[in-house]
């Protein structure tokens, strides 16, 4: 299993240490400044879950991106 985040600005960081047990997962985000936590449970095309900072624990949703189709090609 694979998956990346895309950040607001574009940006594309690969997961890391990508678990899943059951309905479970968990991976980390590893940024230059910092490698946050995040577990969640899947339902789904969706993830919820939760990642803590120090000061507070933060509620979090994720929904699989639907890829367009490939367009068919018309017979040479």
């Amino acid at each position: 299993m694979a998956g990346s985040y895309a950040g607001l600005r574009g940006n594309i960081t690969e997961l890391s240490n990508l678990t899943t047990a059951g309905n479970r997962i968990s991976f980390d985000l590893v940024t230059p400044t910092a490698v946050w936590h995040l577990e969640g449970a899947l339902s789904g095309g969706r993830i919820e879950g939760t990642f803590r900072t120090a000061e507070r624990t933060i509620l979090w949703t994720a929904a699989r991106k639907e890829t367009a189709p490939i367009p068919s090609r018309p017979p040479s």
